[in-house]
C-alpha cells in the first residue's frame, strides 16, 4: 500500500477551518486554563494555533513534513509554539501534557499501528489530561468529498482508511482514556472525540 503523498497534499490543500468547529463543540463545558498543549501529526498545526489562540498556553507540535512546517511557520505570529520536524513515533518529549491531541492522523494507520497511534495520544497526557482525536468517517459527506478529489486528481491518501465514531471510542476506551463526548456533525466527512486520561 502506498503512504499518503502529504507534500502533495500540502501544496493544494490548505488549512480548513471547519474542523475546529468539531473541536469547539467537543470541548464544551470543558475547563482548560492556560493548557500545555501537543499536537502529533500537526501539519500546518492550524487547529494547534486556534487553540492557543482561544485558550492560551503553549504547544508542542510534531509532524516530518517540511512544508507543512513551512506554513506553520507563517501563521504562527507570536504564539508560544515549538514545531519539531519527526516521526510521531519517535519523538520523546520531555515533559507530560495537559492535552494531546489530532485531527487526520489516526486514520493512516493499520494493523497492530492503528490501536498503538491511540495509545500514544495517552502516552504523554498527564493524569486527567485531555485527547481530542478528529478522523474521516464512514459517511455520505466523505465518500461525496473522496469521489470529487478523485474525479479531479487530487486524491492523494492511499493509505487513509475511515473509522465510524464508534469505533474511534473504542480505540480510545482500550488506550486507557475515558470518553467525554463524541461528535460527527451532518456536514462534516471528520468525525471527533474528546477523551480523559484516567
Amino acid at each position: 500500500m502506498q503512504p499518503t503523498d502529504w507534500s502533495a497534499h500540502w501544496k493544494t490543500m490548505g488549512p480548513n477551518l471547519l474542523y475546529f468547529r468539531i473541536y469547539r463543540r467537543l470541548l464544551r463545558g470543558i475547563k482548560l486554563g492556560r493548557p500545555t498543549i501537543l499536537e502529533l501529526g500537526a501539519g500546518t498545526g492550524m487547529n494547534t494555533v486556534l487553540l492557543l489562540e482561544s485558550y492560551g498556553g503553549s504547544a508542542t507540535l510534531v509532524d516530518n513534513n517540511h512544508g507543512a512546517k513551512k506554513l506553520f511557520g507563517a501563521r504562527k505570529g507570536n504564539l508560544k509554539a515549538d514545531y519539531r520536524e519527526a516521526d510521531v513515533w519517535k519523538f520523546r518529549p520531555k515533559k507530560m501534557f495537559d492535552m494531546v491531541h489530532s485531527e487526520g492522523l489516526v486514520e493512516h494507520f493499520h494493523g497492530r499501528k492503528r490501536q498503538e497511534i491511540f495509545d500514544l495520544h495517552a502516552k504523554w497526557l498527564k493524569k486527567d489530561g485531555i485527547a481530542i482525536i478528529l478522523a474521516p468517517v464512514r459517511c455520505t459527506a466523505y465518500s461525496l468529498l473522496r469521489r470529487y478529489l478523485a474525479m479531479r486528481g487530487r486524491w492523494y491518501y492511499t493509505d487513509e482508511r475511515p473509522f465510524t465514531v464508534r469505533q474511534l471510542a473504542e480505540k480510545a476506551t482500550k488506550a486507557g482514556l475515558e470518553v467525554l463526548r463524541t461528535e460527527k456533525p451532518f456536514w462534516a466527512h471528520e468525525g471527533g472525540i474528546i477523551c480523559r486520561k484516567v
